[in-house]
């Protein structure tokens, strides 16, 4: 189960699922949460919700954790920071944080989707290795770019609903302000190999992968 950030009712709809999926005998059910649910953090808060009720359902399920993601935080495209040295951000950027690939994250839980009882009962932190501050991950991209960094530090959005802004707005606070550090000990005994690392992610991006 993998669940929209910032809509209204994601935990009663999350409860409507479970109770769906207990009533039908699914098998094996995972829920991709997030790395170190924060209390701080709205979304941090509803997964813990959801977590919690997986924990006391009667379904076998799998809880996995990934951290940051590369291709959320440093996308591609005509104005991102990969071509015109500028990171545009509302969180402050000096605070150290772990990320993962997507790619990583689709493969683990494919893993995971894709056995038998191996991981029941199991929540597996899906990291890669390092934990780096943002400004030192786009200073990489820019340093392999061969351009300057400028950091363009912006007011937290406004967006369309209550939910939304508090989420956004507790996001900038804490994330500007605390460290999202992660290990990368349960991928790895996942997988058997190492994750993506960021340096990998940036390389890839520039050879056109």
């Amino acid at each position: 189960m993998i669940l929209p950030d910032a809509l209204t009712g994601i935990v009663p709809m999350a409860m409507r699922i479970i109770a769906a999926a207990e009533k039908y005998n699914v098998k094996h059910f995972v829920f991709s949460s997030c790395l170190n649910t924060v209390m701080e953090l709205v979304q941090h808060w509803e997964k813990y919700e959801i977590e919690d009720a997986l924990m006391g359902s009667t379904l076998n399920y799998t809880i996995t954790k990934p951290s940051g993601y590369m291709e959320g935080h440093f996308p591609t495209g005509p104005d991102s920071v990969f071509e015109t040295g500028v990171y545009t951000t509302f969180i402050k950027v000096d605070q150290p944080s772990n990320m993962i690939s997507l790619t990583d994250i689709a493969a683990a839980n494919e893993k995971v989707l894709l056995s038998d009882d191996e991981y029941y009962a199991c929540s597996l932190d899906l990291c890669s290795a390092g934990n780096r501050t943002t400004r030192e991950y786009a200073q990489e991209i820019c340093d392999k770019t061969n351009q300057k960094l400028q950091i363009n530090q912006i007011p937290v959005p406004d967006f369309p609903t209550v939910h939304a802004n508090d989420q956004f707005g507790r996001i900038a606070a804490y994330h500007g302000n605390h460290p999202y550090k992660g290990n990368p000990l349960d991928f790895n005994a996942l997988m058997g190999r190492p994750a993506k690392t960021f340096s990998e992610y940036v390389d890839e991006v520039i050879a056109g992968k």
